[in-house]
């Protein structure tokens, strides 16, 4: 995290990132998933992290014709909800104002079972009223709690992907929703 504290950089790396899926695995569609607070150290603003981010998708899918590159806006937990709010709010600007930036969706990751998912309604609930695609890591491990914060993932936190899951075989029920 050092060195990817200015647009250059973050340029380069995502560029580097989608032309290592490509040529290393000949990945022709990726999601890019990232926390742009963590890019701010140095006063880069979060716009200008995504914009960064999005230029090295495009340089990318310039270089590799055939290749889709996007980008997801990740929330971190221990940053708490307004944190979550702020980059839901961020990426739902960045999809209006600056389609070419390449922003699809948002995600929520980070410790679960210290931070499940009931805390984060709001930001999750205006990701969905946007339409942007939610991800929600939950579900690790096999707990009573890891299943319930599949369940809330779903439920109360419009996720249409869930990352990890693995609780999720505990509850059948959970398995066929």
């Amino acid at each position: 995290l050092r060195v990817l504290q200015t647009a250059p950089a973050l340029q380069r790396v995502a560029f580097e990132c989608a032309e290592d899926l490509h040529l290393g695995s000949n990945v022709t569609y990726c999601e890019i998933r990232y926390c742009p607070t963590l890019h701010l150290a140095e006063g880069l603003k979060p716009q200008e992290a995504v914009a960064a981010v999005g230029a090295g998708l495009r340089q990318a899918m310039a270089a590799y014709p055939g290749m889709v590159c996007n980008q997801i806006i990740t929330c971190l937990r221990d940053f708490g909800p307004e944190d979550a709010v702020q980059n839901v709010k961020l990426a739902i600007a960045v999809r209006a104002s600056s389609p070419e930036c390449r922003v699809v969706g948002v995600d929520l990751a980070g410790n679960e079972f210290a931070h499940p998912p009931e805390g984060f309604t709001d930001a999750f609930d205006l990701a969905a009223a946007a339409g942007l695609g939610i991800t929600i890591h939950a579900g690790e491990g096999s707990s009573e709690q890891a299943v319930a914060n599949v369940r809330n993932s779903v439920k109360l936190l419009h996720a249409n992907r869930i990352g990890h899951g693995v609780a999720a075989r505990r509850d059948p029920e959970l398995m066929d929703e």
